[in-house]
């Protein structure tokens, strides 16, 4: 697998029609990937500055705990997308 992705953006996936998770999506040449943040939710709380800064702790972040992989951590191989 390679180390750096190809673009990092923040968003939120839908889970269920009652359940989204909020996160970094990361683009791989071999494989997408999500992570969720508990801080996004938070920051969305306090409004934009919250947001923004939410946005930006959870893109820094993203690698590391993509990497460590575990809870909150989704990711699908390209070769799979049809």
């Amino acid at each position: 697998m390679s180390d750096e992705p190809i673009r990092k953006q923040t968003a939120q996936v839908i889970r269920s029609a009652l359940k989204t998770s909020s996160g970094t999506l990361l683009l791989y040449p071999d494989r997408l990937s999500h992570v969720g943040s508990a801080a996004m939710g938070a920051g969305a709380a306090a409004g934009v500055v919250g947001l923004a800064l939410s946005n930006k702790m959870a893109k820094n972040k993203a690698e590391e705990k993509e990497a460590a992989g575990g809870k909150g951590v989704t990711t699908i191989p390209l070769a799979e997308i049809n």
